[in-house]
């Protein structure tokens, strides 16, 4: 911690140089990267603050300190409902640090209402990480769709919805239902049934005979995607 006496002139000098020593301690919110790899059991990364601590000087300048390492820092998924959203969080992603006024340890351990047991307010050890992957300017998110709500691998397939459509992997074709593609088809091969059981003949030749078809009717099934799954 500073020492700030050689900064203090009289008692509204020492109040103000107390608060500033003191708010180096609170914390609000501050971008970090993971360093270790996401514990799923008890849902916690350990991570390192991006910003520096800036520590002022007797001339007003000021000096920058690293914030240390925070181990075990619960993430914060969004949960709602009986329904979940979840990422694979890996080493080297971003995520926001929120500091709470107590500790939300005591909570996570007790749950219910309970006394904050660390009584630190807005401290480091009482991180919490929140997955919205805050990025540099030189590092953008690719192909960013201002039209449509996306989600999605950044390399790879995304589902893209409008008030209209649901499109996946930017493709603008229509995704059948199983369901819809095995009604027609059922259809089909009841016509085709019926259809090649016909008789004729030939006013010319006077040959009679029924129509020849090859390969099997449609079985149903096959038209039922592996990767998209739809229900009407």
């Amino acid at each position: 911690m500073t020492d700030f006496r050689d900064q203090i002139r009289d008692l509204p000098d020492a109040i103000q140089e107390l608060m500033r020593s003191e708010l180096l301690d609170v914390h609000v919110a501050l971008p970090a990267v993971v360093k270790e790899d996401f514990d799923p059991v008890r849902c916690s990364v350990t991570v390192k603050p991006l910003l520096k601590r800036a520590i002022p000087a007797a001339d007003g300048s000021y000096t920058e300190e690293d914030l240390p390492e925070i181990y075990d820092v619960p993430v914060a998924w969004p949960m709602f409902g009986g329904f979940q959203m979840t990422f694979p969080i890996a080493v080297g992603d971003v995520v926001m640090l929120a500091f709470p006024d107590y500790d939300p340890g005591a909570w996570r351990s007790n749950g219910g209402v309970t006394g904050p047991g660390d009584t630190r307010r807005h401290h480091l050890s009482g991180a919490v990480a929140l997955p919205c992957g805050l990025r540099r300017l030189n590092d953008p998110l690719t192909s960013f769709n201002t039209t449509a709500l996306e989600f999605g691998s950044a390399s790879g397939i995304r589902v893209s919805v409008t008030e209209t459509q649901m499109r996946v992997g930017g493709n603008a074709d229509a995704a059948a239902l199983a369901s819809k593609v095995d009604a027609l088809a059922s259809a089909f091969n009841t016509f085709r049934t019926g259809y090649a059981s016909h008789t004729h003949t030939d006013p010319v030749s006077g040959i009679t005979g029924t129509p020849s078809f090859t390969g099997a009717g449609y079985a149903g099934g096959a038209s039922a995607s592996t990767v998209l799954k739809v229900s009407s």
